[in-house]
């Protein structure tokens, strides 16, 4: 039987696109202050982490969000008021 050699391709990309996002440690949260933050249930969260709503880190099995993506994710999902 042969070994199986899995790629760390996936974590490198992931780890460049934190780099280059300008975010750092400081600014990566857990899905539990996630929540918290944004006033939400954690099934919530996980909810749109399952759809790929909103952008999010694995590292080592433990989601990870950057704040100001989650500021940008914001952004997008803002509803503007009709005005009369």
């Amino acid at each position: 039987m042969g070994v199986r050699v899995t790629s760390v391709m996936p974590l490198i990309l992931s780890l460049n696109n934190l780099m280059n996002v300008g975010s750092n440690v400081d600014n990566l949260i857990t899905p539990r202050e996630l929540a918290s933050l944004l006033r939400l249930s954690l099934a919530s969260v996980y909810r749109l982490v399952d759809k790929r709503s909103l952008p999010f880190y694995k590292i080592g099995g433990n989601l990870r969000f950057s704040r100001p993506e989650v500021e940008k994710y914001l952004d997008c999902v803002r509803i503007d008021p009709i005005l009369k």
